[in-house]
């Protein structure tokens, strides 16, 4: 079974998530996927956290399509896909705090910093990236988040008129040797 949600902001649709997994939880299928398009998705970490709890304790697959400005909130979900379901378009940006404000040598004292670093790094981020990242910039391209092993595909555009790399045969290595 296959159910996909539009997901614009958390606060106000996290309900209708959470019943999305339920439903999909008690279903007979043996394949069950949420699909969740994060659209310019805003929210807190708490409610991505609970999100992503309720999906790793249940027998629900995640897929995850981002696109736009996305919160740090969306950035987890999209995070929490299962691995080579965890997409996004190339210009999409993941904002990495919601807090505006700055402490010392211009840190951002966003109190959720932490528990992003450790749940995206839980999640195969790679954790010592995303700290330099997080302590030099405010958000991540789709490029970057995939460089960081947060997403699988990053929505490069394939050079259609690119050549073929041409694979050798069999032949052609006994002939080379």
């Amino acid at each position: 079974m296959l159910r996909e949600i539009s997901l614009s902001n958390l606060t106000s649709q996290k309900t209708e998530v959470i019943r999305a997994i339920d439903e999909l939880n008690s279903s007979n299928d043996t394949e069950n996927t949420l699909n969740i398009k994060l659209q310019s998705t805003s929210g807190s970490i708490p409610e991505a956290l609970e999100v992503i709890e309720k999906i790793h304790t249940s027998k629900v697959d995640l897929a995850t399509e981002s696109s736009g400005e996305i919160s740090p909130a969306g950035l987890l979900i999209a995070a929490a896909g299962k691995p080579k379901n965890r997409k996004a378009h190339f210009s999409t940006i993941f904002k990495l705090s919601d807090n505006t404000e700055e402490g010392k040598k211009g840190k951002s004292k966003d109190p959720y910093a932490t528990c992003l670093i450790e749940t995206l790094g839980g999640l195969r981020a790679r954790k010592s990236e995303l700290i330099e990242i997080m302590n030099t910039q405010k958000f991540i391209t789709a490029i970057d988040a995939k460089r960081l092993k947060i997403l699988d595909d990053s929505g490069l555009v394939k050079n259609k008129y690119q050549p073929e790399k041409k694979k050798s045969t069999e032949n052609e290595v006994e002939l080379a040797n």
